[in-house]
């Protein structure tokens, strides 16, 4: 997918729709009937749920997670994910949950070569 579809269509989604997303595209579950509200982890509203996004971006090069706070009380968390030493997603959201969803999302379903940046 590219990077305008994928964003796109996270614009669509309600949280608990996210978190569903995110288990199929970045750790593989398969939707057999739904998936199991009860056991899907709160990827996009629980930092620690969302920390283990975060883990998983271990596999491919990690991730970095930056905080800005602006004089109005504004909050603005952006993340960066890597591959082979290069950023290559950057996503920004209201919450350090949303913005770790979206940037694993991205970087899970984007094709993007060692030497181009996203």
């Amino acid at each position: 997918m590219k990077r305008e579809e994928i964003t796109a269509k996270w614009a669509e989604l309600g949280a608990r729709e996210r978190d569903a997303w995110i288990a199929e595209a970045v750790f593989g579950w398969e939707r057999t009937n739904g998936i199991i509200d009860a056991i899907l982890p709160q990827y996009t509203t629980d930092i620690s749920a969302a920390w283990a996004l975060v883990d998983k971006s271990a596999e491919f090069g990690g991730m970095s997670v930056s905080f800005t706070c602006s004089r109005n009380g504004a909050r603005r968390y952006t993340v960066e994910t890597y591959a082979n030493g290069v950023a290559f997603v950057v996503a920004a959201g209201s919450t350090a949950p949303e913005a770790i969803g979206l940037a694993s999302i991205i970087a899970a379903l984007t094709e993007v070569s060692a030497d181009v940046a996203v």
